[in-house]
């Protein structure tokens, strides 16, 4: 999916409620912030901390203040600090494991990890390590922990994007080893296509929702897709005598050009793979192109950007070009 995993985490930022829930006059910061005047809260805030080191609400609304600021390195810092002063507070663990996140700081799943232990109701806790077990590939786990989102806020739009990423990226594992019985592609889709639909009927207003309608779309054509290859497949067990068709060709592909860094990924120092499902079609034209592993940081837009100049001849049925998925990786590695 074209999504970055980096961006899905807009709404989870949560802020920390007062000391032992006691009603007190709200702060002024606190009308900017709400405002979303972040620069106001923010310059406010650092007199705030300043007169008061001990403040750590003021601390966590600083971190959430830069860090709708896109001033991530400085959250961080205001993160922990708030942490450091509250190391009981999920909610504030929870934030520091998102500002992590945001760094590419592999404490983000330690960080994580304690926030579902101090609070299991904290989504931030499980939406990142959701976030990290779809780029580690443990699908599985990623699944459970989307899953668990979804059980706590299921109007969270983001653990949806998780779900469909951690089926997408289980297709790729049941197809290049030995396929599990009860593993069926097409209704992986399915229920994929199914998450992205209600990713889409709850991000109205997002400014790509065009596009990831499409993805959506995408989805539920290669769900319809795998659906015939294993109902063929079926049939072929059924009657051998079918399986030597003449005329059947694979399809070859003649370029396929390199991705380049993204500027953010390089400055992140981010290393992995982007693996995509691409439609090769009959016409021999790029079609559907769904992201199966992410990386974030715009590393998933030049994959698919290079995706998108793949040369190719189709594959052939019966002396007849047909359209096919395939799955091409993109490695990115800083030396």
């Amino acid at each position: 999916m074209k999504l970055l995993i980096c961006i899905l985490f807009s709404v989870i930022l949560v802020t920390a409620p007062s000391a032992h829930g006691q009603a007190v006059a709200a702060p002024e910061y606190l009308r900017f912030y709400t405002a979303g005047q972040y620069a106001k809260a923010a310059d406010l805030l650092k007199k705030v901390v300043e007169k008061d080191p001990a403040d750590a609400l003021a601390w966590n609304y600083l971190g959430l203040s830069l860090t709708a600021l896109k001033k991530d390195k400085d959250a961080v810092k205001t993160y922990e600090k708030a942490v450091k002063l509250k190391p009981e507070d999920a909610v504030l663990r929870g934030n520091l494991a998102y500002a992590y996140y945001l760094r590419n700081d592999r404490r983000a799943v330690s960080e994580a990890i304690e926030t579902v232990r101090l609070d299991p109701k904290i989504t931030a806790g499980h939406l990142v390590l959701a976030a990290f077990y779809v780029v580690e590939e443990s699908y599985g786990a990623a699944y459970a922990s989307a899953n668990k989102v979804i059980a706590l806020d299921p109007k969270l739009a983001e653990a949806y994007v998780f779900k469909a990423q951690s089926l997408l990226g289980n297709h790729f594992l049941q197809t290049r080893s030995i396929k599990q019985p009860e593993y069926k592609r097409a209704d992986a889709f399915r229920e994929a296509a199914d998450a992205m639909e209600k990713y889409v009927s709850l991000k109205q207003n997002h400014h790509n929702i065009a596009s990831i309608r499409q993805e959506f779309e995408g989805l539920k054509n290669i769900a319809d897709y795998y659906a015939q290859v294993d109902a063929e497949n079926a049939n072929k067990t059924d009657n051998p005598n079918v399986n030597a068709a003449a005329g059947n060709t694979p399809v070859k592909i003649l370029k396929k050009p390199q991705a380049r860094y993204s500027n953010e990924g390089r400055e992140k120092g981010v290393n992995g793979t982007v693996r995509i499902l691409v439609q090769l079609r009959a016409d021999g034209k790029i079609g559907h192109m769904i992201i199966v592993k992410p990386l974030g940081y715009g590393m998933d837009q030049q994959a698919l950007a290079a995706a998108r100049a793949i040369q190719f001849i189709p594959a052939q049925k019966h002396g007849t070009p047909e359209s096919v998925f395939v799955t091409i990786e993109y490695n990115f590695y800083i030396f």
